[in-house]
């Protein structure tokens, strides 16, 4: 019957039908294809218009239901090439008498290239990965081989006469198969084998890994997607290689083995590494430990923000210092060719220096804080065992009269204490290293470092000052009448509250500097010593935070 009325969507070449339909721009990202083309099969004129008003029908459903985001997201996860449903639909349809190998699939997978003529992207690295995956497990059978068998039963099905004869492994999936399709003629000429495949080796899994990533994420692969939801599933798949990867593949390389690189190669101090490591850690917790040259900046900026919300400016660019200068010697040592470090942007603290730094305790706060040390903590406290107490007296005492900083008191050894000296070793920095008179207030403190009082500290491994910081805040703030509850007078004020005794008590700068252990500017630090110990010793003598001159 010849054709009265042009039908949309129905294509006539020589005499043969066939369905073909523009796809709408906005999906061809999500489909990646343009066109739509679906053979009619050898069906007269009016079947052909039946099966391309209900394609027509189908397709404006779909594209319909891809008008809602969270249709498209359930989308993007859905199992490509799916053979198994591609026939099922297929065997439904006039389209049955079609070998399986020239079936057209489903209609989202339909383009008027082959697929394999296409350049590999992140689809193409999530389907080649879960195939790999079951030829590493060895347990079940990759898509490919589901559709040879299945092409063949199919071709069975519709032959007549006998066919060669083909054996596959005895998957369980494959006996399923071969019981469904049972009736099947000729189906004899198709069987299992009594062994399964070989599961992959480490070493061949881990190459082909490596091919599937550099196809699908190297330098000449598609550009990633543009699509939020796509690009989460392209970033995730590829984590998932460099992650597998990593693992399988003993790699120099990673966060943590650069880290102790860098560690080791600038003398960081043991208790500056376990910080560092900490923030590093951090890194590692989002991405996992991958190879360095494996994270972004996006990673980096995935993790300012997430701590940023948390966090004042002052310390996220504090955890951001060991990952900066871990990139940093990564690429200087040409372990990487960009340090992605260098474009991250982190906020600015806008407050002044006399905004952000700690407030001093005026001499009245002092002395009722030296009271309330003995007052409070010379007595049973709830929770504090006898020797922690005692713990705590010393080490806030030495503080107040030495203007240390908390954890290099913490850090002091049995030899680094004398009668009359304390020698600083294990600081925050190379210039911190000093010798400071002790003070006549802590004519007790030697004896008891050496008896070993500091140890009560060895259990906390975290945080050393934690415990002194904790318990000294609920002193000022709880226990002394009235409480000092100003929040940027805490622990660490007590070395400002020194520095400034000791200008009161006639220290110069340079004096100040040297008991502090700051830096001493210029070229004059290789030349000169600082005061001699003697002038330190009369001004720590002199000096006494509690007094106003």
């Amino acid at each position: 019957m010849a054709p009265s009325k042009k039908v949309r969507y129905l294509k006539i070449d020589r005499g043969r039908f066939f369905y073909q339909r523009r796809v709408p721009q906005k999906l061809h990202d999500l489909l990646d294809q343009k066109i739509w083309l679906r053979p009619c099969g050898d069906v007269p004129y009016s079947k052909a218009i039946q099966l391309v008003v209900t394609w027509a029908e189908e397709h404006d459903e779909f594209i319909a239901q891809m008008a809602s985001l969270e249709a498209r997201q359930v989308y993007a996860r859905r199992q490509r090439l799916d053979v198994q449903e591609a026939f099922e639909n297929a065997m439904g349809s006039e389209a049955a008498d079609t070998p399986m190998y020239d079936l057209p699939p489903p209609f989202e997978e339909l383009s008027t290239s082959s697929s394999a003529d296409a350049a590999p992207d992140w689809r193409w690295a999530k389907f080649s990965l879960r195939e790999l995956d079951a030829e590493r497990d060895g347990d079940r059978p990759t898509q490919h081989m589901r559709t040879q068998l299945l092409a063949r039963l199919h071709r069975e099905a519709a032959s007549n006469g006998p066919s060669m004869p083909m054996e596959f492994p005895p998957f369980q999936a494959f006996k399923e198969l071969l019981h469904r399709y049972s009736d099947t003629p000729n189906i004899s000429s198709v069987s299992l084998g009594h062994k399964l495949p070989d599961p992959m080796g480490t070493k061949e899994y881990v190459e082909e890994m490596q091919k599937i990533h550099a196809a699908a994420f190297g330098a000449a692969s598609p550009a990633p997607p543009t699509d939020p939801d796509e690009r989460d599933e392209y970033d995730l798949i590829k984590l998932k290689l460099e992650r597998r990867i990593s693992e399988l593949t003993p790699d120099p390389h990673t966060l943590t083995a650069v880290s102790e690189a860098y560690f080791t190669f600038n003398s960081i101090r043991p208790f500056t590494q376990a910080k560092y490591r900490r923030d590093i850690g951090r890194l590692a917790a989002l991405v996992g430990d991958i190879p360095v040259k494996g994270v972004t900046t996006a990673h980096l900026k995935q993790l300012r923000d997430h701590l940023a919300p948390t966090m004042k400016a002052a310390s996220l660019h504090a955890v951001f210092t060991p990952i900066k200068g871990l990139f940093k010697y990564a690429a200087q040592e040409e372990i990487l060719d960009v340090n992605p470090a260098s474009a991250l942007v982190l906020p600015r603290d806008k407050r002044s220096i006399e905004e952000r730094k700690r407030k001093k305790f005026d001499p009245e706060e002092a002395c009722r804080i030296d009271e309330a040390i003995s007052a409070v903590w010379g007595n049973p406290v709830y929770g504090l065992s006898d020797k922690r107490r005692e713990a705590l007296s010393q080490v806030v005492r030495a503080l107040m009269f030495t203007g240390m900083r908390p954890i290099e008191i913490l850090r002091l050894q049995p030899h680094d204490v004398e009668d009359h000296l304390i020698r600083v070793t294990d600081s925050k920095t190379e210039s911190s290293t000093r010798i400071v008179p002790l003070h006549p207030e802590l004519k007790s403190f030697p004896k008891w470092v050496r008896e070993g009082g500091l140890s009560t500290f060895a259990s906390v491994t975290s945080d050393p000052v934690g415990p002194v910081r904790h318990n000294f805040s609920r002193l000022i703030r709880t226990k002394l009448s009235p409480p000092i509850l100003n929040d940027r007078k805490t622990l660490y004020s007590l070395r400002t509250t020194f520095v400034n005794a000791m200008r009161r008590a006639g220290a110069d700068i340079q004096m100040r500097r040297a008991i502090l252990g700051h830096k001493e500017a210029g070229a004059i630090r290789h030349y000169d010593d600082g005061p001699e110990f003697r002038e330190k010793l009369e001004i720590i003598a002199k000096t006494d935070p509690r007094k106003p001159y």
